[in-house]
């Protein structure tokens, strides 16, 4: 007798725990369906200034991290100089870190990350494979420099707003990628000048 109410206790208990677990699973599945998604692709390049939360800013910088990415790999095709080209090239090989890390970010801050670019920086990507010689590699410098402070910026302040230590070390990870490719670019512009 004591053994078939223990394990009626026990059957009990444990179909209540799966039955409150689905119904909570349920519930979460339904508010992220729920919930708006502000930045997407199409506007992703209007968010640069107005980019206030932590999606936003996941977002910005997985685009950003692709935008270089893709412009690098035009830059090892299309670069007259040979230093500009190895650049392009350091670009590619540690954004591919810097792609896996986004994915973790966008992970932790329930961020849906498109696998193209936003239309204007397709448009900058087109316009730059039109030009070729010292003209591309002067506009592949400019816009690589300009993208790059924007993006270190954007990761500061995802750093600095968030606490969750886990997005401040990955978002602090990404700075510490981005920083340097920075300087190597501008120092490539001082060199051109």
């Amino acid at each position: 007798m004591t053994y078939r109410i223990t394990y009626f206790f026990f059957t009990s208990i444990c179909l209540f725990f799966l039955t409150s677990c689905g119904s909570s699973n349920q519930s979460a599945e339904e508010s992220a369906t729920e919930t708006e998604v502000v930045a997407t692709q199409e506007n992703a390049g209007d968010l640069t200034e107005d980019a206030t939360s932590p999606q936003d800013r996941v977002l910005l910088a997985a685009m950003s991290f692709r935008m270089q990415d893709q412009l690098s790999r035009i830059a090892q095709r299309k670069a007259e100089n040979p230093a500009i080209k190895q650049l392009g090239q350091s670009i590619v090989e540690s954004n591919e870190q810097a792609l896996s890390m986004l994915n973790n970010l966008a992970e932790a801050t329930e961020t849906q990350v498109p696998e193209s670019l936003s239309p204007i920086q397709q448009k900058i990507i087109d316009s730059l494979d039109q030009l070729s010689g010292s003209e591309f590699d002067k506009a592949y410098l400019e816009a690589l420099a300009k993208d790059q402070q924007q993006n270190i910026d954007n990761l500061q302040s995802l750093n600095t707003e968030i606490d969750n230590p886990i997005i401040r070390d990955v978002s602090t990870g990404l700075v510490d990628i981005q920083e340097p490719q920075l300087e190597a670019v501008q120092e490539a512009q001082s060199e051109m000048m």
